[in-house]
């Protein structure tokens, strides 16, 4: 379901989220790896994660809390 789910991001998205959640990669390295600003960056963050939220539903409030 996770992978589904995670193919339902966008491209940015997608790689935003693998870069920080979990390759543990700072905001600034993820900025500078794909080449955008810092602000883009946490905004594909929320933004993925929010679906990934909506999507999982309370599966993903108990990973989450």
């Amino acid at each position: 379901m996770l992978a589904r789910e995670m193919g339902g991001l966008s491209t940015d998205q997608r790689h935003v989220m693998v870069m920080k959640d979990v390759l543990a990669l700072s905001y600034e390295e993820i900025a500078e790896v794909l080449d955008m600003p810092v602000g883009t960056v946490k905004c594909h963050a929320h933004r993925g994660r929010a679906r990934m939220r909506r999507a999982l539903g309370p599966s993903a409030e108990a990973v989450t809390a």
